[in-house]
């Protein structure tokens, strides 16, 4: 018999977030069209407290994904986080895996449609975030997460799965 970390905000449910305040959500998106590129877009979360940030993004993608069933995210980037999420009564999945490209996060809905987010760190200054949330949301960007943020101005987390070589 196996056992799954413990984490102290892990309930035998769910850990349960609508009390949660909520900041500013700073998110942009790629139109809806067919999908091109490593990424679908950008979010610059506050802090690296997953459990508080996820409620409006989660809000945010359900125009394009219906309902949120999973959230996969770099363990090594965000702060400890429960295994899942009750949002508005529904439970969400949550994945950390340290293997994981930390600069993405991989929001999947339902039907199994799928958004890849590009994660700028919270501690990015506002222009050079401006300038990766752009670069990131343009229709015709194919680039690696690691390199948009270069272009930006933003030095990329330690551990990139995709980095260049």
């Amino acid at each position: 018999m196996t056992s799954e970390p413990h984490h102290p905000a892990t309930t035998a449910s769910a850990t349960r977030v609508e009390g949660l305040s909520r900041a500013v959500l700073r998110l942009r998106l790629k139109p809806v069209a067919p999908h091109r590129g490593h990424v679908d877009g950008a979010w610059w979360p506050s802090s690296r407290e997953l459990p508080a940030e996820l409620p409006g993004l989660l809000d945010a993608v359900a125009d394009r994904l219906g309902s949120v069933d999973r959230v996969v995210y770099a363990s090594t980037f965000w702060g400890s986080a429960p295994n899942r999420l009750e949002l508005g009564g529904r439970v969400v999945a949550l994945e950390g895996l340290a293997a994981l490209d930390t600069d993405t996060v991989h929001i999947t809905g339902g039907d199994q449609r799928r958004i890849d987010l590009l994660v700028i760190p919270p501690e990015a200054s506002g222009a050079a975030a401006d300038r990766a949330m752009a670069g990131a949301a343009s229709p015709d960007n194919d680039h690696l997460p690691a390199a948009i943020l270069a272009t930006a101005g933003i030095r990329a987390t330690s551990r990139n799965r995709y980095r260049n070589r």
